[in-house]
């Protein structure tokens, strides 16, 4: 049986703010802390970036297949250094030493035990590696050694389809994203951008817990149809907005992408404090649309030319 348990998600704002002259201000709202920053705690000269030149420097362009990567769909550094990278078209987990030298393989497709139809992601969640099946709608558990634990179906709660979106946290909850309502369009729509709504959850598959943390915007689409086939398609539109989120031990954080705004919650999903920032111009521009077109091309050539990851 499962335990359904519903966050609260309803706010009245109370008149008392602390400010001490830093550039944030806390004031409560019906027993919630909201931060509201100001601006920036540092200047443009106390950033952090990432050098440019990798530390590390794993794959080929051809030779041994171990270091062969066609569609890279996670990467995990474990704690002793070791390396270990998901390859969507091979269905495989590779584990390389802190040097990048090939270790062992694990997986592959298929539909048994320790195979995957589609291996969507790998994490470190728990005490292993956890892997997601998205055509076959589960979860495996791996050994930091490579070898199989157990598997476990991961599905939306109140029904059976697979998350659009999910992650697992240190301790082995998870948070999932429904679907939502999603919109089929007219038969003469050619072409049509929607938005879909979607459950937040936060669920525990050792011990049935599922949390409802509220609606979220899942994605925002494009659907088209094809004028000669009648065909229909939809992907995740570019600019589109999608709630984010991950896990600690002790907290879960959620982007609404609604403003730039995080909620804190605990372990069993309840709000404990609310971070805004400044309130940000959301408009694309024609600028943006340039810039995202011109990184996309090199990026495009880039994938061409170097079929390898880097680590920096």
């Amino acid at each position: 049986m499962r335990h359904w348990v519903a966050a609260a998600a309803g706010l009245v704002t109370v008149a008392c703010v602390q400010d001490s002259g830093l550039s944030f201000a806390v004031s409560d709202s019906a027993g919630v802390d909201v931060v509201a920053s100001r601006a920036a705690m540092w200047d443009s000269g106390h950033g952090w970036s990432l050098d440019p030149n990798p530390v590390l420097q794993i794959g080929l362009t051809e030779g041994d297949e171990a270091y062969l990567f066609e569609d890279i769909r996670g990467i995990v550094m474990l704690n002793d250094g070791r390396i270990v990278v998901a390859d969507g078209l091979t269905r495989q987990l590779r584990f390389f030493d802190p040097q990048g030298a090939h270790l062992r393989t694990a997986g592959g497709l298929g539909e048994g035990p320790g195979e995957f139809g589609d291996l969507a992601w790998v994490d470190l969640c728990g005490d292993g590696l956890y892997a997601f099946d998205r055509r076959q709608h589960r979860v495996s558990i791996w050994s930091l050694d490579g070898d199989l634990v157990q598997t476990f179906p991961l599905l939306e709660p109140d029904g059976d389809r697979v998350p659009y979106r999910s992650a697992c946290g240190p301790d082995g909850r998870f948070v999932i994203a429904g679907w939502g309502g999603s919109r089929q369009g007219g038969q003469s729509e050619r072409f049509a951008l929607y938005q879909q709504e979607a459950p937040l959850w936060l669920i525990d598959p050792r011990t049935d817990l599922v949390v409802k943390l509220g609606n979220y915007i899942s994605s925002e689409r494009v659907f088209t149809t094809n004028p000669v086939t009648g065909g229909r398609s939809t992907w995740s539109h570019p600019f589109g907005r999608a709630v984010v989120f991950t896990l600690d031990r002790e907290r879960l954080f959620i982007g609404n992408s609604e403003r730039l705004q995080v909620e804190v919650r605990n372990q069993e999903g309840k709000l404990l404090r609310i971070l805004r920032g400044p309130d940000t111009d959301l408009m694309i521009t024609p600028e943006h649309i340039e810039q995202y077109r011109s990184l996309s091309i090199a990026r495009s050539i880039l994938r061409d030319q170097i079929p390898c990851f880097e680590a920096t």
